[in-house]
């Protein structure tokens, strides 16, 4: 062809010397946000990443709780490590939005905008005159999107607080985690605020596709702990069809067969092989080539059974323990299996892999210096994501977004400040400048303005009072129920879904699909690789329960990619899509002529989504290696950060480093897939291009990971697993109570005292080891408080310390406390409040019967996705899809599945 190799092609069309030449696809779009700690801000962060300009509000002062939130107490320059991954690229104002005339300039400020993101408790904005309702009438093409723990409505949902180890707690992912042997498992980095605020942050970007075709904005509600639920792949699904509950299982992935992480010579790596020919490849390395031939370990089906499995994975462990965590990754590159070590945050942050990609990203910030993080996640070729500086201190934007944005003079912004409406930062570690800045390093002066200015006016007059409550308003509005009467945010699009034997694949697709995409899945005519990942072997009418979960919503038809004759089907079908999602080695579809070179021929405005685990470019770009969910999680140090401490005077086998126990990273990718693709449309919207989009899953999971790369830059630190602790916040943590575990949270110095004075113990804040979040942050002290709070908690079930806590509440004592039962999978099922918001849902498929599933976590008043069917059999669409698409009847399709084709 005369053309660069495919590698070649990538590492070019993804230079990262070329990402700040290259167009923004979101630059025009005006965010504003007024949130705090993480699931708020890092939704905002996700889309400032590719061009949004964020508005963060905060109140003068001390600003967000998250900039108090310090790794065992650490500041560099003034700044948490914590405050930064969650707030870079943004403009950082400051208004008192107790006063009249700050809500009118805050209003003043949406009628400007496109978005508006919040994630106060349930109604707080509504009752102060400046939620939804107040809002849409001054601007009625508004995105506002509420993040909280519950949503807005529901008997969880008013005046009960939330924070990510909450969500972990009550949507029982927690529960799922870690060894059966020992207690359910803290996740180590904040999984629901980061991986909820991706969720969010898609969501906003369906509903501005819809708003750009209609102009019509709309509310969105998203739950944190229905995200987690939603991610916790065939969970439910198995509980309904077998009525046993899923257990722990430790690093074992009871649905692939060969699936684990094992101890080495010198440290853990994450193994897989799951088809046949990975299997007899790991077999062939480990000298045993005969095992590939014994009738328990033959086929998929076979070493998914218990007993087989725990044989052979005992097998596994003997040999690896004779390896290096090197000549691991080295023969599984050799033989075709998946292989990769369990990285530490220090092996991430020097790796030359993620830093070509951009998944380490140096910032050169003007305040502080060079500042390492993870970089953004889809990569785009035509309109990459990019870091521009780092966060800032309270106010620091002040002048440049009030003066540009609304044309405010600096004598008007002076009475402002004067009067208290407009502020800036405290004289406070983690809210003010680095002790030796200049006053000028950092600024953003104010644009001119070329017309004539109008003097400042703001109509400070207050919305009456509401004639009924925000959850009697929101709830009818964005009932899921009532889905059906309203229309779909992508339902113009057409969505190509081509992956194979990886779920990110699926769940990208399924995604857009409960977006109202029309999503043709295709597969080869004997069915995806997929089909068969299922716990135990089980098969629920031919079909695993991982794909059951993942395959809705979707038409299914079959296409032999490997001959010519399928592969034109392809591309006259990509003639008429909008988006195609591969998930093959890189380069294969190239080789066969139907990859992203080729295809934009046909469809210049495509947006072509490729997920692998190493990505399609870049140094380890061409190893060969098939993906599976360990794997990203070993790569991301999810891994590592996850599980229990170590202790040499009592070692236990479970005191190792941890998975996440369901199929984390495959949703993560899938999801930060779909988010690319949104993004990509967006810009497609504006120029008619489509582009390239790379996603690598494990930097999909690597991105949601705190401050860890930013705390080793730092400080040269490497944060490691502390089981239910926190090493930045306390208490925030799992305790033993009566009858199971509890969640305890209230980390500041007010929460601690409202938390003491439930414990009857009062007097406690005032112990000086625990006088200050600084010193409630030191592991060894969490240790001592941590007993103090269970020796306390195991006087009262669960249920009775949560009403505790809620008649403090229900009495306005000062302080939030969030507790809650570490659910078990049952004990999430028996709660009310999900099947109430449709998180749970009951389908009656015609294929497969009645299955129990997730339903979808955004509830949105125009626009609300839906779950419409679960799954389809192998080709069940065929005749329909190539008759629509392709004018292809009977005859036709007869002598294409007679050729194999179909």
């Amino acid at each position: 062809m005369g053309e660069r190799s495919y590698l070649e092609w990538t590492n070019s069309l993804f230079d990262l010397k070329q990402v700040f030449t290259k167009p923004e696809a979101l630059k025009g779009v005006r965010v504003v946000e007024l949130a705090t700690l993480y699931l708020g801000p890092a939704t905002t962060d996700y889309l400032g990443e590719f061009g949004a300009e964020v508005i963060k509000v905060e109140f003068p002062g001390s600003g967000d709780t998250s900039r108090y939130v310090a790794y065992q107490g650490f500041y560099y320059k003034n700044v948490s490590a914590a405050f930064l991954p969650a707030n870079r690229n943004k403009y950082h104002v400051a208004i008192d939005l107790h006063k009249p005339e700050g809500k009118a300039l805050f209003k003043r400020l949406i009628q400007k905008s496109d978005v508006f993101l919040e994630n106060l408790r349930a109604g707080t904005l509504d009752r102060w005159g400046i939620g939804y309702r107040q809002l849409s009438r001054i601007n009625p093409s508004l995105v506002y999107c509420a993040n909280s723990g519950f949503g807005q409505w529901g008997p969880f949902s008013t005046g009960r607080a939330s924070y990510d180890v909450l969500a972990q707690a009550v949507s029982g992912i927690a529960s799922i985690t870690g060894f059966l042997e020992s207690r359910p498992q803290k996740i180590g980095f904040w999984v629901g605020d980061f991986g909820g605020a991706l969720m969010a942050s898609t969501a906003i970007l369906a509903a501005l596709y819809y708003r750009d075709r209609t102009g019509k904005g709309q509310f969105i509600d998203f739950s944190q702990a229905e995200g987690l639920i939603r991610a916790m792949d065939w969970t439910w699904l198995y509980q309904q069809l077998t009525g046993d509950e899923r257990k722990r299982s430790g690093n074992r992935d009871v649905a692939l067969g060969v699936s684990d992480v094992f101890r080495c010579w010198d440290g853990f790596i994450a193994m897989a092989a799951v088809t046949d020919e990975e299997f007899r490849g790991l077999c062939r390395a480990m000298g045993q080539s005969t095992l590939a031939e014994d009738p328990r370990f033959r086929t998929l089906e076979a070493r998914q059974q218990e007993e087989h499995a725990a044989t052979l994975l005992a097998l596994v462990a003997e040999w690896a323990l004779t390896k290096t965590r090197s000549e691991l990754d080295w023969l599984g590159t050799e033989y075709g299996f998946a292989s990769a070590p369990v990285l530490d945050f220090k092996e991430i942050y020097e790796d030359p892999h993620y830093r070509e990609r951009g998944a380490v990203w140096e910032v050169d910030d003007p305040l502080y210096g060079k500042i390492v993080e993870s970089g953004p996640v889809p990569k785009l070729s035509e309109t990459p994501g990019r870091l521009k500086w780092s966060g800032k201190p309270v106010g620091f934007h002040n002048e440049y977004v009030f003066r540009t944005f609304l044309g405010l003079s600096s004598a008007e912004l002076q009475a402002l400040e004067e009067r208290g409406i407009i502020g800036k930062w405290a004289d406070r570690v983690g809210a003010k400048p680095p002790d030796d800045w200049d006053g000028q390093a950092g600024v953003i002066f104010p644009k001119a303005s070329a017309s004539k200015r109008e003097e400042l006016h703001m109509d400070i007059k207050e919305d009456p009072p509401e004639q009924v409550s925000w959850e009697e308003w929101i709830r009818p509005r964005n009932d899921p129920r009532r889905a059906p009467e309203k229309p779909e945010a992508l339902e113009d699009l057409v969505v190509l879904d081509l992956s194979t034997g990886n779920l990110g694949g699926s769940v990208c697709s399924s995604v857009l699909a409960s977006f109202g995409a029309e999503v043709i899945r295709i597969e080869p005519p004997e069915g995806d690789l997929v089909r068969a990942f299922s716990p135990y072997g089980m098969k629920h009418k031919g079909t695993g329960l991982g794909y059951l979960v993942e395959g809705r919503n979707k038409f299914h038809i079959t296409l032999n990619l490997r001959e010519a004759e399928g592969r034109e089907l392809l591309k006259a079908l990509v003639g008429k899509a909008d988006v195609l999602i591969e998930t093959f080695e890189p380069g294969r579809m190239d080789e066969w002529g139907i990859g992203y070179r080729d295809l934009q021929k046909i469809t210049p405005g495509l947006v072509y989504v490729a997920l692998y685990t190493y990505g399609h470019f870049g140094l380890k770009a061409s190893c060969g290696k098939p993906g599976y969910d360990v794997i990203d999680q070993a790569l991301a140090g999810c891994i590592w950060s996850t599980g229990e401490m170590e202790d040499p005077s009592d070692p236990k086998p479970f005191q190792v480093p941890t998975k996440i126990g369901c199929w984390y990273s495959w949703f993560a990718g899938g999801l930060w897939a779909a988010f690319g693709a949104l993004i990509a449309l967006k810009y497609r919207s504006r120029t008619g291009r489509g582009q390239f989009v790379d996603v690598a899953p494990s930097e999909g999971v690597l991105r949601l990971l705190n401050y860890y790369l930013s705390l080793y830059h730092l400080k040269g630190e490497i944060s490691s697993r502390v089981g239910p602790l926190d090493q930045a916040a306390f208490p925030y943590t799992f305790v033993r109570c009566k009858d199971g575990y509890t969640t305890l949270a209230g980390f500041s110095d007010v929460n601690f005292q409202a938390l003491c004075t439930i414990m009857e113990n009062p007097e406690l804040p005032k112990d000086p080891r625990f006088n200050s979040p600084i010193k409630r942050s030191q592991i060894e002290i969490e240790k001592v408080l941590h007993k103090i709070l269970e020796e306390w908690a195991t006087n009262y079930t669960a249920e009775e310390i949560l009403k505790k806590v809620q008649e403090y509440t229900m009495n306005k004592r000062p302080g939030v406390v969030a507790t809650g039962r570490v659910n078990s999978p049952s004990e999430t099922l028996a709660e009310e409040h999900w099947w109430l918001r449709d998180i749970f849902t009951k389908i009656e498929d015609p294929e497969y019967g009645e299955l129990l599933l997730q339903g979808e976590p955004w509830k949105m008043t125009e626009t609300p996705p839906r779950l419409k069917w679960a799954c389809r059999p192998v080709g069940r669409d065929n005749e329909f899809i190539y008759l629509k698409y392709l004018g292809l009847g009977p005859s036709r399709l007869q002598g294409l599945k007679e050729r194999e084709i179909i």
